[in-house]
């Protein structure tokens, strides 16, 4: 029955892409979680970024946006929020539902905003992160 079937996640930290000095923590390391139970993953940096992306990957395809926050509010679509946290160094994503079709690798990129004088402002992405893989058991 679907009620005896369960999410299991596992957890995979991968050594920024870009930038060795980067310092970051991933939580939690592994945790199984039951159909229809909240899950949080969490993306924290020892530097402060103004944007952080979630992205979520299903096998043999490419990697979809789920959604992005900023420094002005929480941001929800579908089942998942994700919140801005510690002045910029921390985004926390929440699944508050998890579903078997939630399965699939999720991604947290994070972006700096860089001021050139007082013409325009430039963003450029600084690091991408592969963290999480969910299982279906």
């Amino acid at each position: 029955t679907a009620a005896s079937k369960t999410l299991l996640v596992l957890l995979l930290l991968l050594s920024p892409c870009f930038s060795p000095n980067f310092r970051f923590k991933v939580k939690p390391a592994s945790k199984q979680v039951w159909e229809g139970n909240r899950f949080t993953i969490s993306c924290e940096y020892a530097t402060q970024f103004s944007t952080y992306f979630w992205y979520k990957q299903l096998p043999g395809k490419a990697p979809s946006l789920l959604l992005y926050i900023t420094s002005a509010k929480n941001e929800t679509a579908d089942h998942f929020t994700a919140e801005y946290l510690d002045k910029g160094k921390k985004s926390v994503l929440h699944l508050s539902s998890a579903q078997l079709e939630d399965s699939g690798t999720y991604f947290c990129a994070v972006r700096g905003t860089v001021m050139q004088e007082a013409r325009c402002s430039q963003s450029k992405p600084q690091t991408l992160l592969c963290f999480s893989h969910y299982y279906i058991l």
